[in-house]
């Protein structure tokens, strides 16, 4: 979508990729067919950065973007509205602003971690958890953020399985 057009929105390119992956699954139009039916998506959240005006752009399904100011946590909300099927009439995604300060440090991310069991397969990590580990972390390097959340995570599930993908991505401006 970006390689094709140059100077999108976030929220438009969010609005394009919902459209190319329910044509690419080919989900339009299969509710009335119980088989062939999938209900498939995607929570994300995609940013746009403008460093010279240190501006931020970002749109969202369902995940919020994370962002660490002088040590303190902040959730943007993003849109309750679905990549992949749509069962409800589709809305366009909303563009929202961050101005931006030298240090912010931003995380997106999937929900993989957030849900795994720990050890003994009783409990979840939880968003709670999640969250006062990068308020812990936001401050070291990025490749020793990345290995704090490595060792939490496998101490964490200890032998279990990990139930589903893990995507991290973090960046300080």
């Amino acid at each position: 979508i970006v390689d094709k057009q140059e100077n999108l929105l976030a929220n438009e390119i969010l609005n394009q990729l919902r459209d190319n992956v329910s044509d690419t699954l080919k989900q339009a139009g299969k509710k009335e067919d119980p088989d062939n039916y999938l209900m498939d998506g995607m929570n994300i959240v995609i940013a746009v950065i403008d460093l010279e005006n240190m501006m931020l752009q970002y749109s969202g399904s369902y995940n919020p973007l994370i962002m660490v100011r002088n040590n303190k946590l902040v959730l943007y909300p993003t849109d309750k509205n679905t990549i992949g099927m749509f069962v409800k009439k589709k809305k366009d995604f909303k563009n929202n602003s961050i101005s931006l300060l030298k240090g912010d440090m931003f995380y997106m991310y999937s929900d993989g971690y957030i849900d795994q069991f720990n050890n003994d397969g009783a409990e979840r990590f939880k968003y709670s958890r999640f969250k006062e580990l990068l308020l812990s972390i936001n401050k070291l390097s990025l490749n020793e953020q990345q290995e704090k959340l490595e060792t939490t995570f496998y101490n964490w599930k200890g032998k279990n399985d990990q139930i589903d993908d893990i995507t991290i991505l973090g960046f300080r401006v």
